[in-house]
């Protein structure tokens, strides 16, 4: 019992030992999660940056290494790449995961415990992190290809396009994408003809379905005729799972498109209607003569030629296809080479008057492409009578400046129409045609045979003559028959287009009087005829309002007086002449009056004339005006001063004004006295002189002077206050009070007024405070000195004070700034008085009382944004004056500050210290979207065709943040998401990400918000801004084209937003433009072609309220665009704005159905089904009597099978068991498994049922015999052996050394000799085979299959079709 409670105690005592050794803490120098080795983590470096962590910060040791252990990093092969800063890895130098290709970095980490010395090696292995900072390269470059016009949309034209991004992970990853490029490079360059290349933007035309693998595949169809190269602008970019970070490559892929044969070649001569340089239904004609051969004809308008419109330029064959009559061939035929056209045969017009003949020619090239011509024969009867011109009239009319096209006629007022007979001709012949030949270039023919005025500006007025006579000559365009001379005469009717001709006039005089006087006649011409030439005359304008002195005659011209003259006047007469049209002319009749006999004295009116001038009038000033009258019709008077002072006044002499000629002072004479007279009365009597008395009035025009020169003045900081520091005397001239009294002020704007005043009566300067509260040396005391006048006057002048400060300290204890600079930052939206700074003043406090201090900006502060202020600790506060700081427009401020006080107290050395002030930048911007439509601004409209692809680009949206750094950057983002359409994060770029075949018409049109937010990478100091977007489906009944005449759409494709802003304000619709195409038009055959110099708009119209894509056939859009006035008016303005012809608008060109009829006989129906129901009949039959026939040959054969074997009899065979396992491994092996149903005609079994093989056919081969001697196989039943066969090839003898072999082949075909006994037809046993039977198998080689038998005589086919056997047996 003691013994069994002890081993229990025991247990528990290790089971305890065990849970104390599992919970104890590792020791020192061990790994604290109790692993053999460190795995950390780091990211590698960003440029030069070798800061980065590691992950874990420390390293997981346990112990302090600046008290426990010491810890030591060991790198065996390569050079350090860390150390140890305690605990922490510190980098040495940049870590570069991709250009070292260094994925980890494995090193020791040895530790030893300083307490035993004990040393421990750990291994660290840092996994290096990737970063994205490699964009990716493109190699190979650069990239050129060349395909073929031809080449069906979706062939992929190039594959070698790669780049590689040598980052890691998903940053190694690249996409391609193929963007629009930047216009460099494109348009068409200097070549001619065929060498011309015309560059375009393979964007649109070429796309890179597969992003990962950049193979490039044709997404539009190509035409090497339109473009002939493109310029693939290709970006690879990585796939960063931040798409900030992401990098991306630009590259170009050239593809120069190959001419191939896809242009019919085309007919060519002068005149003819092209569409894309091919001419449309070209015609020839000729003509020969009835009865004669002709030889080569003359073909008009130009010999039949055609060329190849492509630039393989093949060789062009000429040939008849056929013509109307079929006999043509035997008269005509056409050179193969040259397209000449020969008549081999005279034509008589009783076979036919006129031949229409198809011309084809075909290129010589592998296509045989062609085009058509028709060719037109007329032939003429025997020309025995020339043609005669008949005329309607042979004497015309026509006005004068008549348009060119205006229709001559006769006397009557018809028009003169020529026709031109053939008596040659008869009532069937085909009618030539003729053109006119005429002597005159003033006049004629038009199509229709009117007779038509040819030039502009016919004029019947001299020295043109008024009448035109001329001939005219008819003569057939492709012959040489002309008619006789017609003469007609053509004279001009008169249009009054001539205005009247006045001569010119000289200059006239006439005697001064009241009487009336004839002054001169005026006759005008005119170069019209008849009430056209009939002038009236008129005085249009009088100079020097003499209207009412002068008449004229309005029939004869005559200009007569009909007021009083002066002698002296001047008139300019404006005489107008006007004829029966409005038309009209003037000349200028200049008349002078001259004075009669003088025969009386002037005489003065006023005796004496007193006036009053201010001395400080000016120069030139109007005194006053005397005026005497001359009782003479030759007036003449000339005015004189007599007496008085002619140097200060002068008066005009034929005026009577009397003028300053120098200024007047009050103060000198107050009072002048002139005396005027006239030349032309010298005498003494009354009226014959004036006196003018001139009083000067006084004006306050003299400033108060100062007597002196102020001296400067030096004082003490501490003079009392209401010293006298200096007296200022100042006086004025003025002769009159109140402008003679002097008073005194202080002015400016100094400090000096706060120190210093003035007495204002006596000029006295005095102290009126401490000098020792101002630190300044120096004041600049500005005095004014005024009088009390109206205006008043005044002078100022400056006195000089010097004040002397006593106080001074040593440098070490003067006041100073505690540092020299300073740097502090400010946010962009400080408020008004925010504090910047306060610099602290050392050795402020000593004598604080009396001592001022002030720090002042000197520098930097030039916007006035700051300001400074001393505190109460008397330090100097730095602080935002103007709350005006934008980091955007100004970051930095460099403030240069200076202390102020009295000059002893001051350390130079500490007196100025310069602050710098950062601006930081903070997010006080919100982003913006930028809308490309002002009127429907506020708002994105995009459009796509219902059946665009996945990853069709829609629209983009742009946003800007007036922020700069990471504030301005952007993200976008569909709000709410849309299952869609997606958009680029970063570009604003909306594109699909679904198909629109199964979209709802009730969800038309899509409508989500794209919301902006700048600094995405923030989650509190961001905005968000959203902007609406709607997104339509355009189908064919959207579609409509403003069709543009004469301007190409390469042209047209820079003026889209014009002609978007254009339909917009006429039609106050939202309008997009769908693509910009070349004009298509319906051909006469009603195919669609092309005008290659115009253009076709293909655009769509929104409604701005509902927001839906509008149906052409709606109210609104009939309305504002289909209607006649919206689409005159839409018309006109694109053709003013774009200065290109726009024609119309109309709806996409379908081209018509063409509707073939199947004649269908509805009485031969039956009989055809009849018929095909026998046919049927007839096939089943034979099918079944086939299938009945095999079938019995097949039974037939069975049962033959039967009879004709029988089971063998065999002896034993010994065979070792590793034999029996070899050979059942070589049966696994080569023989498949097959299904039950595969064999169950074929089983394979050595019985006598068995009709492919039995045990007759194996021989055993043993050591002993060494000979190819076979031996009966002693197998003692039909179950101890099997066989199974996967098929069994036929071809081999069966009547290999057997003498039954050809009797059992007939009896098989059907020839059955009477049944015998058989034991084994299939083996004869030989003599030898029964000696030495009893010996075993000592190798796996003593089992062959003596021969196989071909069964293919037997008709079964499918004994012989199969593959080799592989038969194995198991024993």
């Amino acid at each position: 019992m003691p013994r069994r409670k002890f081993v229990p105690a025991l247990w528990s005592v290790l089971f305890a030992a065990l849970l104390h050794s599992g919970s104890a803490k590792p020791g020192l120098c061990e790994v604290e999660t109790g692993q053999s080795n460190i795995i950390l983590d780091i990211e590698e470096s960003r440029g030069t940056q070798v800061s980065q962590s590691t992950s874990p910060v420390e390293l997981p040791i346990v112990g302090d290494p600046f008290k426990d252990v010491t810890l030591d990093l060991v790198f065996p092969r390569d050079k350090p790449v860390f150390i140890l800063n305690g605990k922490k890895l510190q980098l040495l130098e940049p870590l570069d995961r991709d250009e070292d290709n260094l994925s980890h970095i494995v090193f020791q980490l040895t530790c030893t415990v300083k307490a035993t010395n004990k040393k421990r090696s750990i291994p660290v292995i840092v996994r290096v992190s990737d970063n994205n900072d490699n964009a990716p390269h493109f190699e190979n470059t650069p990239y050129e290809t060349t395909v073929s016009e031809l080449t069906p949309v979706g062939t992929t034209i190039f594959q070698g396009v790669h780049a590689k991004d040598v980052d890691a992970g998903v940053n190694g990853l690249v996409e391609y994408f193929i963007v629009p490029g930047d216009g460099m490079g494109l348009g068409t360059d200097d070549g001619v003809g065929r060498n011309r290349i015309n560059v375009a933007d393979g964007f649109g035309y070429f796309s890179i379905n597969l992003p990962h693998q950049g193979q490039v595949t044709v997404n539009r169809s190509l035409d090497f005729e339109r473009t002939q190269r493109y310029l693939v602008t290709i970006v690879a970019s990585d796939r960063a799972r931040n798409v900030s970070e992401r990098f991306s490559t630009t590259t170009t892929l050239t593809v120069n498109v190959r001419d191939d044969d896809d242009q019919n070649p085309s007919f060519i001569y002068q005149g003819c209607m092209l569409h894309e340089g091919s001419c449309i239904n070209p015609e020839y004609s000729t003509s020969v003569s009835s009865g004669k051969l002709a030889g080569i004809l003359n073909i008009y308008p130009e010999k039949i030629q055609a060329v190849d419109m492509d630039s393989i330029n093949a060789p062009i064959k000429y040939s008849f296809l056929s013509g109307t009559p079929s006999s043509y061939k035997d008269y005509f035929e056409i050179d193969e080479q040259t397209g000449a056209v020969r008549q081999k045969r005279a034509v008589d017009t009783s076979i036919t008057k006129k031949f229409e003949i198809i011309v084809k020619a075909e290129e010589v090239s592998e296509q045989k492409r062609s085009a058509t011509a028709k060719l037109f024969i007329t032939v003429k009867p025997v020309d025995s009578n020339p043609p005669v011109i008949n005329a309607s009239a042979t004497e015309g009319f026509a006005d004068e400046n008549a348009p060119v096209g205006t229709k001559v006629v006769d006397k009557n007022g018809n028009p003169i129409r020529l026709a031109v007979t053939d008596e040659d001709l008869g009532p069937e012949d085909p009618k030539p045609s003729y053109s006119f030949e005429m002597t005159t270039s003033f006049f004629t023919i038009d199509n229709n045979g009117y007779l038509t005025v040819n030039v502009e500006n016919l004029d019947r007025d001299p020295p043109s003559p008024g009448t035109f006579r001329f001939q005219i000559v008819a003569r057939e365009k492709t012959g040489s028959a002309a008619s006789a001379p017609l003469s007609m005469s053509v004279s001009l009717n008169d249009v009054n287009d001539n205005a009247p001709k006045l001569p010119m006039i000289p200059p006239l005089t006439i005697q001064a009087g009241e009487n009336k006087q004839s002054v001169t006649k005026v006759e005008a011409t005119d170069a019209d005829l008849g009430a056209n030439a009939e002038i009236t005359y008129s005085i249009y304008h009088v100079s020097n309002n003499g209207r009412q002195k002068f008449k004229i005659d309005r029939k004869t011209g005559l200009i007569e007086t009909t007021g009083k003259l002066n002698a002296g006047e001047q008139y300019s007469i404006t005489v107008q002449a006007t004829d029966t049209g409005g038309k009209y002319s003037q000349t200028i009749v200049e008349v002078t009056v001259v004075p009669g006999p003088n025969t009386r004295g002037p005489i003065f009116e006023n005796p004496v004339y007193e006036v009053q001038v201010s001395e400080g009038a000016s120069i030139n000033s109007t005194v006053t005006t005397v005026n005497a009258d001359d009782p003479d019709t030759n007036q003449k008077i000339t005015y004189i001063i007599k007496q008085g002072s002619t140097e200060l006044f002068s008066i005009d002499p034929k005026t009577g004004i009397i003028i300053t000629t120098r200024g007047l002072d009050y103060e000198k004479e107050s009072q002048y006295i002139l005396v005027v007279g006239t030349l032309e009365n010298p005498g003494t009597g009354p009226g014959a002189t004036t006196r003018v008395i001139v009083n000067v009035l006084d004006r306050n025009d003299i400033p108060p002077v100062f007597t002196a020169v102020p001296r400067p003045v030096t004082l003490n900081d501490d003079v009392p206050i209401g010293t006298t520091v200096t007296t200022l005397i100042a006086t004025d001239s003025d002769g009159t009070s109140p402008g003679n009294k002097v008073r005194y002020e202080l002015v400016g704007r100094g400090k000096a007024q706060k120190y210093f005043q003035i007495d204002s009566d006596t000029g006295v300067i005095q102290v009126r405070d401490d000098l020792r509260k101002e630190t300044s040396t120096e004041y600049e005391i500005a005095v004014k000195a005024y009088d009390l006048g109206e205006p008043q006057l005044s002078s100022v002048t400056s006195v000089h004070v010097y004040v002397r400060h006593v106080a001074t300290v040593p440098p070490d204890q003067g006041i100073g700034f505690a540092d020299n600079f300073y740097t502090v930052e400010v946010p962009e939206n400080a408020t008004t008085d925010t504090l910047i700074k306060t610099l602290t003043i050392i050795n402020n406090r000593a004598h604080q009382d009396i001592i001022p201090l002030k720090c002042d900006i000197i520098q930097g502060n030039e916007e006035g944004l700051f300001y400074t202020s001393i505190t109460e600790d008397r330090n100097c506060d730095l602080r935002l004056k103007v709350a005006n700081l934008d980091h955007e427009k100004k970051s930095e401020y460099q403030l240069q500050m200076k202390l102020d006080t009295l000059s002893g107290l001051v350390n130079p050395s500490r007196s100025i210290a310069t602050v710098k002030v950062n601006v930081v930048d903070v997010n006080d911007n919100r982003p913006h979207f930028i809308f490309p439509n002002a009127k429907f601004n506020g708002k994105y409209f995009g459009a796509l065709p219902v059946d665009s692809q996945i990853g069709t680009i829609v629209l983009q949206v742009k946003a800007e943040d007036a922020d700069s750094g990471k504030y301005s950057q952007l993200s976008y983002h569909i709000v709410p998401n849309s299952s869609y359409f997606k958009i680029d994060e970063t570009s604003g770029i909306i594109t699909t990400t679904n198909t629109f075949s199964n979209v709802d018409l009730n969800q038309l049109p899509f409508k989500f918000n794209v919301a902006v937010r700048d600094n995405p990478d923030s989650s509190y100091d961001s905005f968000t801004v959203e902007a609406p977007v709607v997104i339509n489906l355009i189908s064919d009944q959207n579609r409509l084209i403003l069709v543009i005449d004469d301007a190409k759409p390469k042209t047209i494709q820079h003026e889209t937003n014009g002609l978007v802003d254009i339909m917009e304000d006429n039609t106050n619709l939202v309008i997009g433009i769908e693509k910009v195409a070349v004009k298509q038009y319906l051909g006469d055959n009603g195919t669609i072609e092309q005008d290659n110099s115009g253009t076709d708009v293909w655009f769509y119209a929104i409604d701005p309220d509902t927001d839906k894509i509008l149906d052409r056939n709606s109210t609104r859009i009939q309305r504002s665009i289909l209607s006649k006035e919206a689409v005159s008016r839409i018309t006109v303005d694109v053709t003013g704005n774009l200065h290109a012809t726009a024609s119309s608008i109309h709806p996409p060109l379908t081209v018509p159905k063409i509707i073939t009829a199947i004649a269908v006989s509805w009485e031969v129906f039956p009989y055809a089904l009849i018929v095909i129901a026998c046919i049927i009949l007839v096939l089943g039959i034979v099918g079944i009597i086939y299938i009945c026939i095999s079938w019995s040959r097949y039974k037939a054969y069975k049962e033959r099978m039967q009879r004709m074997y029988v089971v063998p009899r065999y002896d034993p065979v010994f065979v070792e068991p590793n034999l029996k396992e070899y050979e059942t491994q070589v049966l696994q092996m080569s023989v498949p498994l097959d299904d039950s149903d595969s064999y169950n005609d074929l089983q394979l079994d050595f019985s006598g049922k068995n009709h492919a093989f039995s045990l007759d056919n194996v021989s055993y081969i043993t050591k002993e015999n060494g000979d190819s001697i076979g031996q009966q196989s002693p197998v003692s039943s039909d179950a101890a052996t099997t066989a199974r066969a996967s098929s069994i090839v036929g071809g081999v003898d069966m009547g290999r050394g057997h003498s039954r072999g050809e009797s059992d082949h007939n009896n098989l075909m059907g020839h059955d000799p009477p049944l015998m006994p058989v034991t084994n037809p299939m083996y004869q046993r030989s003599s030898e085979e029964d000696i030495g039977h009893m010996n075993a198998s000592a190798t796996n080689e003593n089992v062959t299959f003596r021969e196989k038998r071909d069964y293919s005589h037997l008709g079964f086919t499918y004994l012989g079709d199969r593959s080799p056997v592989e038969t194995t047996t198991e024993l």
